[in-house]
């Protein structure tokens, strides 16, 4: 999935501490429940329940041709305790999606609501009650492997390991991520438990490099993703049914380590000038889930490495750029302007086959 925010979150990073000033103004409210396990009907004891904010802007201010941004720091936790209940006191208001975590369990009434979460709509001030029913769901299991048959572990710190996913097929088509990601572990082994009936693709990411980005910093450019069995297309993928609280096993990913290659060039204008702003996206043509991203460099390079034979597509996409402005009046938020973005996207088709391409030149145009 295409993490399009990556540029907003980089802006406003270093305004967080502002954001919670603001966020202390708002009235807040209480959210607070009762977790049971399904079968039983048993106090889910232990039971961690978040609430992440969904709708934190920007928010058009009516007439003004200005936005509002509410940003929250982090997600706001409680643990359910002996009888079954749990409360979340001073949050603020907004809209939020309640996540729950048991090992080897799932929101039972969050699959009925819409699709694999519940949202909670808190106004100011006010005290919402949330039930929830968890029920036992099924595992995937299986062993990542280089395709010299080592097992698929750097035996560094978990932030850079071999991490595998599983994305479950929405009614509509889509892939929709479901719980977080299981690290291998010295054998290459994974296992993702907690997984409502389904049908999923599995994927294995491969830790990328980080590149330096305009105004300082760096970001972490897209590792490499493979799909079970082995592949770099999520239509090649095997799928893999899910029925709780069924394993199954033996879902085995083989990440290619010979016969891999390079795409690499320059973004620049219509003056042959660098740009060095926005996104670089690089996805198997035709098949843009899961691409892998760069932000361009100080003199509008990027590059992308370990690339099997494949057609790509190599593109371009410019994002709004924002300026933080203040706090407002109430302070409830912060204020800022949003410009349009300042390049149209563009984009390119490039095929591997048996060799590296080099020297790609994006030229790209100022938006409409």
């Amino acid at each position: 999935m295409r993490l399009t925010g990556a540029v907003l979150f980089l802006y406003l990073t270093g305004v967080l501490s502002l954001a919670a000033f603001c966020q202390q103004a708002a009235v807040p409210g209480t959210v607070h429940g009762v977790v049971k396990l399904a079968k039983t009907g048993a106090p889910a004891t232990g039971t961690v329940v978040s609430l992440r904010q969904t709708s934190v802007g920007p928010i058009p201010i009516q007439g003004t041709g200005e936005y509002l941004y509410r940003p929250q720091e982090r997600d706001l936790n409680a643990t359910v305790n002996r009888s079954g209940t749990f409360r979340i006191d001073e949050v603020p208001p907004g809209d939020y999606v309640l996540m729950t975590y048991k090992p080897g369990y799932f929101d039972s009434d969050a699959i009925a609501a819409n699709g694999f979460m519940q949202v909670v709509h808190l106004a100011a001030g006010e005290t919402k009650k949330v039930n929830i029913h968890l029920e036992r769901g099924g595992t995937i299991k299986g062993q990542v492997r280089f395709d010299n048959g080592a097992p698929a572990h750097t035996g560094r710190q978990v932030v850079d390991e071999v991490a595998v996913n599983a994305e479950i097929e929405t009614p509509s088509g889509r892939l929709s991520r479901f719980g977080g990601a299981a690290h291998t572990d010295a054998e290459g082994r994974y296992s993702i438990g907690g997984l409502p009936p389904g049908t999923y693709l599995v994927f294995a990411g491969m830790p990328g490099k980080m590149v330096a980005v305009k105004g300082g910093g760096e970001l972490g450019s897209g590792g490499r993703i493979v799909f079970a069995p082995r592949g770099i297309r999520a239509s090649n993928a095997d799928r893999v049914e899910v029925h709780p609280p069924d394993t199954v096993s033996g879902v085995d990913i083989v990440i290619q380590t010979q016969a891999l290659h390079t795409i690499s060039g320059r973004i620049i204008d219509r003056n042959g000038d660098p740009v060095t702003e926005g996104l670089i996206w690089l996805y198997p043509a035709g098949q843009s889930v899961l691409g892998r991203s760069s932000p361009p460099g100080a003199k509008g390079e990027f590059s992308f490495e370990d690339l099997p034979n494949e057609n790509y597509t190599v593109e371009y996409k410019s994002y709004p750029q924002q300026k933080v402005l203040g706090v407002t009046a109430d302070r409830t938020g912060i204020r800022m302007r949003i410009t349009k973005a300042p390049y149209a996207p563009a984009a390119k088709q490039v095929r591997i086959s048996g060799r590296d391409s080099n020297n790609l030149v994006l030229r790209v145009r100022p938006a409409g």
